[in-house]
C-alpha cells in the first residue's frame, strides 16, 4: 500500500470514530461522567410572594433537575443556584429558560429577604 492510501484509511477511521459521538438533537452527552457543580450565571431573576424564577442559559434541555440551590443560612439567607447537569442539546434558546422555586423549596418564609449571588450576565459589554 502506498502512503497516500494508508494516510486516507487512518483519516477515514477516525472520522468515523468522530462521527459516532456527535450529538443528535435532544439527546444526552456520551459520557458516564457528570459535570462538576457550577454556579450559574444568570439571565435574570424575579422573585413574588410565592416563588423565585431564574431565567437561566438552555439549549433546549434545561430543566429543574439540571440545577440545585446552595443556601447559606444567615440573617439574610444567601442562595446560590448551581447548574448540577449539562444541556448537550442544540437548539438556540437566545433568552434561555425559566426555573422557578418556591420559598418553601428555598427553605424561607416570605416576606423574608435574601440574596442571590450568582453572577447576571447583563450582555453589555463584548466578551474579552
Amino acid at each position: 500500500m502506498n502512503k497516500s492510501l494508508i494516510t486516507a484509511l487512518i483519516l477515514l477511521t477516525c472520522s468515523l470514530s468522530l462521527a459516532s459521538e456527535r450529538l443528535e438533537p435532544g439527546h444526552s452527552r456520551p459520557t458516564d461522567q457528570p459535570p462538576a457543580p457550577t454556579a450559574e450565571v444568570l439571565k435574570g431573576f424575579l422573585s413574588d410572594h410565592q416563588t423565585v424564577t431564574f431565567q437561566v442559559k438552555s439549549n433546549g434541555c434545561t430543566n429543574k433537575d439540571n440545577f440545585e440551590l446552595s443556601i447559606l443560612e444567615s440573617h439574610p439567607a444567601i442562595v446560590e443556584l448551581v447548574r448540577t447537569k449539562d444541556d448537550w442539546c442544540r437548539t438556540h434558546l437566545p433568552y434561555g429558560t425559566t426555573v422557578e422555586y418556591t420559598y418553601q423549596e428555598i427553605g424561607l418564609n416570605y416576606p423574608n429577604s435574601f440574596y442571590i449571588i450568582n453572577k447576571i450576565e447583563t450582555g453589555l459589554l463584548p466578551k474579552k
